[in-house]
């Protein structure tokens, strides 16, 4: 990341500076556009001001016309907001420039200079070349939609590369971002991949890229392309999970439970629909209901949360979370009989229990409260004979709730084993700290 930009994700949950502002006044309910400003401005105690006077400096000082400023700001905000009124668009950047300046604490206003502080005016030559890679291979799309739109702008492509180019690439990633949004322009899965990747890069905030992007997501009822959008875990182990992060005195079990079901990385309904599969190969399989429940009881460290429910009950409920979520999303779905889960890795998830079952037994049993029993022979059935892939990720989860100690060695056996099933590198690595290192 960045040096100049690692504050980013500190300060700022979505959009900001001028990108941030054009979204603000893309509302025909804004109140008037100084006031829009002058809100924003007193973001981030003052540091919104700073950066968005810079960047208004920048493009008022660069070398584009005024017409070609005022498409993209008629873009950005799909012509809900027009700078060319007046005296032109560089008038009106001067006008927010001042505002800037009387909300940027005493100390952090910005040099007179064109370009951004702390790199060349135009950024970094890789990340300019890379933004404007994006730009081109969504101009066409863009440029249909502008046509369709009822709104057209016209020359926008050659005026946002030219903010890519000559002003700051970082603005030219968030303005190009926002036109993107405005039109409602189709991204594909790889385009959305190489966006996100040049946000991170740069440190911003997951909504800031996502939000409002019309990505052409792959269906969420594809296990293998959804499970790969997962940095870490999924279903139900990311469930327990979310349950023992969770706060019963600030939650009761149904919102933890509709949250939890909503958590996708990014591919809508992914985290329901793979949910949907672990609880109801669990609640098909010849586990006991006393089973179930051990296993939920060590892998969240609660009970049930509702008294007098029993393990399938619980089951039941999670699976009509699911439905419901993936009913918003896709109306008339239904649920099918999941299939056959894989059985590589069986052997080794289960060797690697029967090691450490004296361990997690103790520390099961031993819990000063809510001791659990029977939960380690559940699990072996699980693996056994439900799904080793389910079966090591409750493995990876139960001892964690559990703070079992884990050799290096054996650290690196499960590494080894989650690339075999074909699970995120986060996902193991959420245990690294239980490696002991003698």
């Amino acid at each position: 990341m960045s040096p100049r930009r690692d504050r980013y994700i500190e300060l700022y949950d979505g959009d900001f500076g001028l990108s941030g502002v054009t979204e603000s006044l893309a509302h025909p309910s804004a109140p008037s556009v100084l006031d829009v400003v002058a809100a924003r401005a007193e973001e981030a105690e003052g540091e919104y001001a700073r950066d968005l006077g810079r960047e208004v400096r920048a493009l008022c000082g660069s070398p584009l016309s005024d017409d070609r400023i005022r498409a993209v700001l008629l873009a950005a905000t799909r012509r809900v907001f027009d700078p060319g009124h007046g005296s032109g668009p560089r008038d009106w950047l001067r006008r927010v420039a001042q505002v800037c300046d009387a909300r940027t604490p005493r100390g952090r206003r910005p040099q007179a200079r064109t370009g951004l502080p702390g790199d060349p005016a135009t950024g970094p030559q890789d990340l300019r070349g890379a933004v404007l890679r994006e730009l081109r291979t969504a101009s066409d799309d863009l440029e249909r939609a502008l046509e369709t739109s009822g709104a057209p702008v016209p020359d926008v492509v050659p005026a946002l590369e030219q903010v890519v180019a000559d002003v700051d690439a970082d603005l030219g990633l968030r303005l190009v971002l926002r036109v993107l949004k405005a039109y409602s322009v189709p991204v594909p899965l790889g385009g959305y991949d190489r966006l996100w990747a040049l946000g991170e890069e740069l440190g911003y905030s997951w909504p800031l890229v996502v939000d409002g992007l019309n990505v052409l997501w792959p269906p969420f009822d594809e296990p293998a392309a959804t499970r790969r959008r997962f940095p870490d875990d999924f279903g139900l182990s990311e469930l327990t999970a979310a349950v023992e992060r969770s706060y019963p005195e600030e939650e009761t079990p149904a919102d933890v439970l509709r949250r939890a079901v909503a958590a996708d990385p990014d591919v809508p309904g992914a985290q329901a629909f793979l949910l949907l599969q672990d609880v109801s190969r669990l609640r098909d399989s010849t586990l006991s209901p006393e089973a179930i429940t051990a296993l939920w009881r060590a892998a969240t460290g609660q009970d049930l949360g509702v008294d007098g429910v029993e393990g399938r009950d619980l089951l039941r409920r999670i699976e009509d979370a699911c439905v419901e979520r993936l009913r918003t999303l896709r109306p008339g779905f239904a649920p099918t009989p999941p299939g056959t889960p894989p059985t590589a890795g069986t052997e080794e998830v289960l060797r690697e229990l029967h090691d450490l079952a004296p361990a997690l037994n103790a520390a099961l049993t031993g819990r000063p409260s809510r001791p659990v029993q029977g939960a380690v022979s559940a699990l072996e059935e699980v693996c056994a004979r439900v799904d080793p892939d389910l079966g090591f990720r409750l493995l990876l989860r139960i001892l964690t709730a559990s703070s079992v100690s884990l050799t290096g060695t054996r650290y690196a056996r499960f590494t080894a084993l989650g690339e075999r099933l074909g699970l995120a590198a986060g996902l193991v690595a959420e245990a690294e700290h239980l490696v002991r290192h003698d």
